[in-house]
């Protein structure tokens, strides 16, 4: 399964990619940031594939400012709920589903370790 927020174009060629190799897909937009969204993404992965063995947090937002009074109250709470919430939301949603041996990968981007100036949030 592979969740998107709303980049049709990019998940269709991911999904091509996946069934060229001759493989199933599943496709779902919306937003991780919502509890809601991340508890149907992992059942409908449940309902369609029988069983969640690999969940991969691979999301993330960021976006540039000059200063750091140009982060808004809201530009903060995005950065958040998409760079840290969703994988707590995705992992509580998906460990119920998972037996042992399964695996849960979270990625980070150069910017925990090398952070842009600009990037500040």
């Amino acid at each position: 399964m592979v969740s998107y927020l709303n980049e049709d174009n990019d998940a269709e060629d991911t999904a091509r990619l996946v069934r060229e190799a001759g493989r199933r897909v599943l496709i779902l937009a919306g937003d991780i940031g919502d509890p809601a969204h991340c508890k149907m993404l992992v059942q409908r992965t449940v309902d369609e594939f029988g069983v969640l063995d690999v969940l991969v947090n691979n999301a993330a937002y960021q976006n540039n400012f000059k200063e750091l009074a140009d982060v808004t109250p809201e530009e903060l709470e995005r950065h958040y709920r998409t760079n840290v919430y969703a994988i707590f939301y995705l992992c509580q949603a998906a460990l119920p589903h998972m037996k042992p041996g399964a695996t849960i990968i979270n990625t980070s981007s150069v910017q925990a370790y090398q952070p842009s100036p600009d990037i500040l949030a």
